[in-house]
């Protein structure tokens, strides 16, 4: 089980980091939010932004996920995001990320995994009085 989470939180940190590189290496581009609506833990919008192809600009309209840390998103707010060059779905929206908490969580769980690993194969060895 906790290597499980150990591979989880590696996973998501492997991933947020691949998205802080984006934002280094890639234009960002802001969008307007149109409509705004709570989804579970955090907020759905509507959002339209422009991106470049090919030379030429390209109106886009999408839908996105905010998350639970904007709560003070509002209809008419600018969203900052990373569009896709090959369409208008799927956009990164800049943020905060966790990456170094992520990879601490996942190194702690392969870890103890580890540890755990190594505990149970010593009590299996250990020599046990027969009667």
């Amino acid at each position: 089980m906790l290597c499980f989470f150990g591979l989880l939180f590696g996973g998501l940190a492997i991933r947020s980091s691949r998205e802080e590189v984006m934002m280094r290496t890639m234009p960002a581009t802001a969008a307007t939010v149109l409509s705004l609506r709570p989804h579970k833990s955090d907020f759905a919008a509507d959002i339209a932004f422009t991106r470049i192809a090919n030379g030429a600009s390209v109106a886009c309209r999408d839908k996105i996920f905010l998350g639970g840390r904007d709560e003070s998103a509002h209809v008419g707010a600018i969203v900052r995001l990373i569009p896709r060059p090959d369409s208008c779905g799927e956009a990164v929206v800049i943020g905060p990320r966790n990456t170094t908490l992520l990879a601490a969580i996942s190194g702690m769980a392969l870890l103890s995994s580890l540890v755990s690993g190594v505990i149970a194969a010593q009590s299996m060895l250990r020599k046990r009085p027969t009667a």
